[in-house]
């Protein structure tokens, strides 16, 4: 039990410093409200346990002030969670963060953020 624990740490800290690099490059959109770069979030499932422990962490990283975001429910649903990403890119989303409902559809995502000028995209899940 210690060593799954201890793998979900390390899995949230990689992942909340890959969120942090991707804003690291130049260019990058910024909140007109406190200059804080957004990074738009969503998790497939709030009744998952592993993807509510990353949205936990990423939003208790956010809450260090590095970036702005609160993470979405994509409900299990893909077409939620399009719009979800839409919503993000509307928001001025700096780089997206998602753990997608259907993998297959990675490329729509990543079509979408390229459209809107090459937003970094980063996929997690629990497999």
């Amino acid at each position: 039990m210690k060593n799954r624990l201890y793998s979900r740490k390390v899995l949230a800290g990689v992942l909340a410093a890959s969120t942090l690099a991707a804003f690291g490059g130049s260019g990058l959109s910024v909140s007109a409200s406190d200059d804080l770069p957004i990074l738009g979030a969503a998790i497939y499932s709030a009744g998952d346990n592993f993807n509510t422990y990353l949205a936990t962490a990423i939003e208790k990283t956010s809450a260090d002030g590095y970036f702005e975001c609160s993470v979405q429910d994509g409900q299990n649903d893909q077409a939620t969670m399009n719009d979800q990403v839409d919503a993000m890119i509307a928001k001025g989303a700096s780089a997206i963060a998602l753990s997608l409902v259907d993998v297959s559809a990675a490329s729509t995502i990543i079509q979408k953020a390229e459209a809107a000028g090459n937003i970094p995209v980063i996929f997690f899940n629990k497999r």
